[in-house]
């Protein structure tokens, strides 16, 4: 069948139009994980400041040794929810809606903040009554749930990412899963911090609060409850009805399309794979 000049241009247009769409569609996903980004970026950030004013364990372990909890946790939450939980619910005919994955992740985000806040509670109880500080494998509980909301957020943000994306683009797609959840998640913990900056402040008004002594006069947790606040909404956010037929409405476009078949399943181990390698690294 011979295609004219003009019929090639017009499936040019729509061929292009389609790939805008399916990335904006991918952007906008993304984005459905933000407030799971901005918890885990606190690993680098308020983790660490935490941490340091806690006692060593094993006259080693420091506040920059507990990121190897958050790999123990996707190394281990990763092989129980992608070889036995989802292949349970699969067994049974159950398809877990991509925005449940989300917000279970999310609110394992959230659990993580709420036990930053405890642990803020006992450092500041524990130093006013003793004089001492507490054992740094208190932090195991926020980096562990940290590693399991990984496993539910992110990886089913590279999944649905892929599927959704013409096949031309499922590359770029990635990419631009990636720079939501990475870039644009750093750059609103920038601009929140700045606004915060005055939780940060010890007695002396000076953000100095390496040292326990001036650390228990800051207020830490206020910051750390609006963040479990965030983590509240991202939950919140993806369980609403609407959303969720959103979501639906684009995995079901998707699930009879030939450009964009997969096996969803393979795909998930293979995410969970890469993600056990970039934690590794």
């Amino acid at each position: 069948q011979i295609i004219s000049a003009e019929e090639q241009q017009l499936q040019t247009i729509e061929t292009k139009n389609e790939q805008k769409s399916g990335i904006l569609t991918v952007v906008m996903v993304s984005g459905l994980i933000l407030p799971f980004s901005i918890v885990y970026n606190q690993m680098a950030t308020t983790f660490i400041i935490q941490g340091t004013v806690m006692q060593k364990a094993f006259g080693f372990v420091d506040a920059s040794e507990m990121n190897n909890a958050d790999t123990l946790s996707v190394l281990l939450f990763g092989n129980i929810i992608t070889r036995l939980i989802l292949p349970a619910f699969a067994s049974r005919g159950i398809k877990v809606p991509t925005n449940y994955k989300f917000a279970a992740g999310t609110s394992l985000g959230a659990l993580a903040i709420l036990s930053s806040i405890v642990i803020e509670h006992n450092i500041k109880k524990h130093y006013f009554e003793t004089g001492d500080k507490i054992s740094i494998l208190w932090q195991v509980f926020p980096y562990m749930f940290i590693g399991a909301g990984e496993i539910l957020s992110f990886a089913a943000a590279f999944e649905i990412a892929f599927v959704i994306a013409p096949a031309k683009d499922k590359a770029l797609a990635s990419a631009a899963s990636l720079f939501i959840q990475g870039g644009i998640s750093n750059i609103l913990c920038l601009g929140l911090y700045n606004i915060c900056s005055p939780f940060f402040y010890n007695d002396n008004g000076t953000a100095d609060i390496t040292d326990i002594d001036t650390y228990v006069t800051a207020n830490l947790q206020n910051y750390f409850w609006l963040l479990f606040a965030i983590g509240i909404f991202g939950v919140v956010l993806n369980l609403l009805p609407p959303v969720s037929r959103w979501l639906k409405s684009i995995e079901e476009s998707k699930a009879t399309s030939k450009d964009s078949f997969i096996d969803r399943d393979s795909l998930l181990n293979d995410t969970f794979s890469e993600s056990e390698t970039m934690n590794i690294h």
